[in-house]
């Protein structure tokens, strides 16, 4: 073709581009209609872009962006309520409550604060590090922990909040954190040189500079599962043995796919793999990991969340929705239906036939499967 044609041709090239888009982000269908799996029962706006929910009890706390933090009833989750609302500063991105310590992590796109469940209005107490964070683990033990506040403390055996921050940008990697709730005793707000939540950095895991995607912790908070988008996932011990080591890798296996965000359920992590869908290893044996199986739906290309609950898995499209999959045989996912909606953000599993679906373009949506 001679350059006189190729010039005529540039514009219906470039208007093709402004009204169909390069194939991606998928066009998404929905929502769908009813369907023969699941039952919507109720759809709730919210005050922001609602962006990570954590669920604890009948508590349901939601990053909703630019909002802050909004606290949910659930208690009837076909008719959820909105009990109270922490206004931020910054745009919220993630959150994960634990409120047998009076804690409330949340991730603001540039660091992490954590503040006192009973004393929002306070502001945020302690900060930890990092900055591009796509995954916050938390899980409460004891440790032997000396008071921050006090250089004559005594060390005590104390509960303790393990904290595991994933850092997506590359060479951050990994960090492991004690965190304990040092002195709440005279506590006068605003707050001086007290520091209530302590914290001390245990460990910090990078697997050769490339950015990590996501993280999934088994066998209680000892070992974790890592996923590595290209590189597949790989699994490293965390335990507090090996806390000098900064921890230490264990076994790595490849997917087909762009592996993000991991569940684990009985044995089987399962790996939403990006333009792959859906991929299963079966990880009984974390030093010699075995992939079993991948499900990839007709336009789902944008595989990156998954969230898993006995035989129930859902499998989340960045653009696209919320793709269910009974797992009753982890190597042979069988798929069962969808809920295609524009730009979801997260799910969390309410009961057994019950789940909250949060999306930016409906807030949060509650369905019941059949």
């Amino acid at each position: 073709m001679n350059g006189n044609a190729t010039l005529r041709l540039l514009p219906f090239l470039l208007a093709s581009l402004f009204l169909f888009g390069c194939g991606t982000p998928n066009t998404p269908v929905g929502p769908q209609p009813p369907s023969d799996y699941f039952d919507v029962l109720n759809v709730l706006e919210t005050r922001g872009n609602a962006l990570d929910l954590d669920l604890e009890g009948d508590s349901l706390y939601v990053a909703e962006n630019s909002a802050g933090v909004g606290f949910y009833d659930v208690s009837d989750p076909a008719a959820i309520t909105l009990t109270h609302h922490l206004p931020t500063s910054e745009a919220i991105e993630l959150v994960d409550a634990v409120p047998e310590m009076n804690a409330l992590f949340v991730h603001n796109g540039s660091i992490n604060h954590i503040y006192l469940l009973d004393s929002l209005d306070n502001g945020q107490i302690t900060s930890l590090g990092s900055s591009g964070v796509n995954t916050i683990l938390t899980h409460i033990t004891t440790d032997s922990v000396k008071s921050l506040n006090f250089e004559d403390a005594e060390t005590v055996e104390t509960d303790v909040i393990r904290t595991l921050i994933c850092d997506k940008n590359s060479g951050d990697g990994l960090q492991v954190y004690t965190v304990w709730l040092d002195s709440t005793d005279d506590v006068v707000f605003p707050l001086d040189t007290l520091s209530i939540f302590s914290r001390v950095e245990k460990m910090n895991l990078d697997w050769s500079g490339i950015e990590e995607a996501g993280a999934e912790t088994i066998a209680g908070f000892d070992t974790v599962a890592i996923s590595l988008h290209d590189y597949g996932v790989a699994f490293a011990d965390i335990s507090k043995e090996v806390e000098d080591q900064d921890g230490v890798w264990l076994s790595d296996i490849n997917t087909p796919g762009d592996a993000q965000g991991l569940a684990y359920s009985d044995g089987y992590l399962y790996v939403a793999d990006g333009y792959a869908g859906l991929s299963v290893i079966d990880a009984q044996d974390v030093t010699a990991p075995v992939f079993v199986a991948n499900r990839r739906i007709k336009n789902l290309d944008h595989a990156i969340k998954v969230f898993v609950k006995d035989d129930q898995l859902v499998l989340m499209d960045q653009f696209d929705g919320f793709f269910f999959y009974d797992i009753s045989t982890p190597e042979a996912p069988d798929y069962q239906g969808s809920y295609e909606i524009r730009e979801p953000t997260s799910a969390v599993f309410v009961d057994d036939d019950m789940m909250i679906l949060a999306s930016v373009s409906e807030g949060l949506t509650t369905i019941k499967f059949k």
